[in-house]
């Protein structure tokens, strides 16, 4: 299943570009997200692994992730890998002059026969999730003004 939004935010591209990979900054938008620690290799940019636990419908998941693209205030694209699911998350950044168009493009693979079997359900949640990520988004780009 594939979801994909656009927002513009009036926070310059470097500035949300920071805060969709700095791992200090992901808990104060990505709702659910109880940890992010690097995995061994480089510790940034194309290549780079980490794990990341996420709280979803109340149970706690781990995943594993790969940075796939990394262009400083342009682009940046992963991949989490789970048993049950995979999903690969790209964010394309373009400067408007000061605020930023943020177009989110997410691709998510289920492997689980339960999830399979509510796809429809899974599909809603996960757009829930990436419209209120991008409000936390925002705020948290606000308050780091």
């Amino acid at each position: 299943m594939r979801i994909e939004t656009t927002r513009t935010l009036p926070h310059a591209p470097f500035e949300v570009y920071a805060f969709l990979t700095d791992p200090a900054l992901l808990t104060t938008w990505v709702k659910g997200l109880r940890s992010h620690a690097p995995l061994p290799g480089p510790a940034r940019g194309v290549g780079a692994r980490f794990r990341q636990e996420l709280e979803l419908q109340g149970g706690a998941f781990p995943f594993d992730g790969l940075v796939l693209e990394d262009e400083p205030g342009r682009r940046f694209a992963y991949r989490l890998e789970h048993e049950e699911a995979a999903l690969s998350n790209r964010f394309d950044l373009a400067d408007l002059g000061g605020a930023t168009e943020l177009r989110i493009v997410s691709e998510a693979e289920l492997r689980s026969l339960r999830l399979r079997f509510v796809k429809g359900l899974v599909e809603r949640f996960l757009r829930e999730q990436m419209e209120a990520n991008l409000e936390r988004l925002n705020a948290a780009l606000g308050a780091a003004r």
